[in-house]
């Protein structure tokens, strides 16, 4: 039985957007079209590949597969067809990684613009997620590398260590503030983790919670609490300074991306990438 481009193509666009209406525009089709390309590809198959539920589309664990296989034939497309052309080191197609949002704007960004500079048909899709969301992106085929900051196990990842994060307490350096912490949100353990290297811990740890590491900044120099970042982040910035007599928190950076016997040539060179220029971007 041969798989129908087309129908993995269908399933493709569907794991990314998990939705029917844009997956269905970004193919140029009806959503109609699209529904059948997916249910006949399920038949195919004799197997389940979308479910319903009530927190909207999620694949299964086939779909999943399916997903990735689909995705690196796209790639081993582009690449076969480079190399057809006679274009020797040049790469394209899209780049999709996401992390969470202390590194994403600060590291990863930055460490891909020789890549771009190098290959200038890829094309970048980078996206800020909290650490709960990343490996099941990576999974679901919505990223092909994801960045955390802790070991994950799990069949078929492959893992990258490329450096630690050294997590401090910041205070504005001249206003008052309130003795309240601030986080992401109630799921994020920043703080608490934090606290748990201390000597001694507070009774009550209050929080407030702001959107991304850059508002948590941003809130600490406007005197709206302290908070628990990356000293990276923090470096040259003015109305910050870090709380002496606390021990910092030392958090791995690892990248992971799902194994293959066969990794791409654009994938090989976005691993060789981000192990090289992150390292470096941490320790200026």
């Amino acid at each position: 039985m041969d798989l129908s481009s087309d129908r993995l193509n269908a399933l493709s666009a569907l794991a990314r957007f998990r939705n029917f209406s844009i997956a269905a525009r970004s193919l140029g089709i009806t959503q109609s079209a699209l529904s059948q390309r997916i249910q006949k590809l399920e038949d195919d198959l004799e197997a389940t590949l979308i479910v319903r539920d009530p927190s909207g589309l999620r694949l299964t664990d086939t779909g999943e597969k399916l997903t990735h296989f689909s995705n690196q034939i796209s790639d081993l497309e582009r690449e076969a067809l480079g190399q057809i052309k006679k274009i020797p080191g040049k790469l394209s197609g899209i780049v999709r990684i996401a992390g969470y949002s202390s590194i994403t704007r600060s590291l990863v960004i930055p460490s891909l613009r020789s890549l771009a500079d190098t290959h200038p048909d890829l094309r970048f899709e980078i996206s800020s997620k909290e650490i709960r969301e990343l490996i099941p992106m990576l999974r679901r085929g919505e990223a092909d590398f994801v960045l955390l900051n802790r070991e994950i196990e799990g069949e078929g990842l492959e893992r990258i260590h490329l450096g630690v994060e050294e997590n401090v307490c910041i205070v504005p350096g001249k206003l008052p503030f309130p003795d309240i912490y601030l986080d992401h949100d109630p799921d994020d353990l920043t703080t608490i983790r934090f606290f748990k290297r201390q000597k001694s811990q507070p009774k009550i740890i209050k929080r407030s919670y702001f959107d991304d590491i850059y508002g948590i900044i941003d809130a600490v120099q406007n005197g709206l609490g302290k908070a628990i970042v990356s000293k990276h982040l923090i470096k040259n910035l003015k109305n910050i300074t870090i709380q002496k007599g606390l021990r910092s928190l030392k958090e791995p950076i690892i990248l992971y991306y799902l194994s293959s016997p066969y990794q791409t040539l654009k994938n090989k060179e976005v691993v060789r990438v981000l192990g090289t220029e992150i390292p470096n971007l941490l320790t200026q």
